[in-house]
């Protein structure tokens, strides 16, 4: 998060794959001086519907968010997924909820192939341990690498991705990704505007 006064649009939580709650998002930004935040957690919009429902403190500002996973559009110069983040939408826009369903469903049946393929190399990991730490969560690569080292099994999260889960690694499994012309005309139908989260 960023200085007194400033703002700070791209912020994960633990509905994905950062560390603070919501709610510990909102009072970490009250605390920090911070005029406008905006949670934009990957494919899930949980995080932004759970701080609207703890209650935006009244001295800031706060946008919903999320961040897709998009599939880059042929002819795109780079291969793989491109982000793209969605802010003041409608989360519980039926078409928007609709894409996040189907790309939660790929995540969610993607983590036992990745969990499946570390055993297979030798690492004694199950989703119940990834589960716990989540702590109800959406798992991904991210909490993967954390529960490998937490048992060990890579020194860092970096060094999880670089040996194991990173693209064309042991462990890599692919995943769906929505179309960018149908990520960023659903964030649009849901009020939003969509921006390149990497550029």
């Amino acid at each position: 998060m960023g200085a007194a006064g400033g703002i700070d649009l791209h912020i994960h939580s633990t509905a994905s794959d950062g560390t603070l709650t919501p709610s510990e998002i909102l009072a970490l930004a009250v605390q920090l001086g911070l005029k406008a935040v905006a949670i934009t957690d990957h494919d899930t919009l949980s995080g932004s519907i759970c701080a609207l429902a703890e209650g935006i403190p009244s001295s800031l500002d706060f946008l919903t968010g999320i961040e897709i996973s998009a599939a880059a559009p042929a002819g795109y110069r780079l291969k793989g997924s491109v982000h793209i983040l969605g802010y003041g939408i409608d989360p519980h826009h039926a078409g928007l909820c609709a894409l996040l369903k189907k790309l939660m469903t790929a995540r969610k049946n993607r983590n036992p192939k990745i969990i499946a393929r570390l055993n297979e190399l030798g690492m004694d990991l199950s989703i119940e341990e990834l589960n716990q730490i989540t702590g109800g969560g959406t798992a991904g690569r991210p909490h993967i690498a954390q529960l490998m080292v937490n048992k060990n099994m890579a020194s860092s999260i970096d060094d999880a991705f670089d040996r194991f889960l990173g693209k064309d690694k042991p462990a890599y499994v692919n995943k769906y990704r929505a179309p960018m012309d149908q990520a960023i005309g659903a964030i649009n139908a849901a009020g939003g505007i969509a921006v390149l989260a990497h550029p």
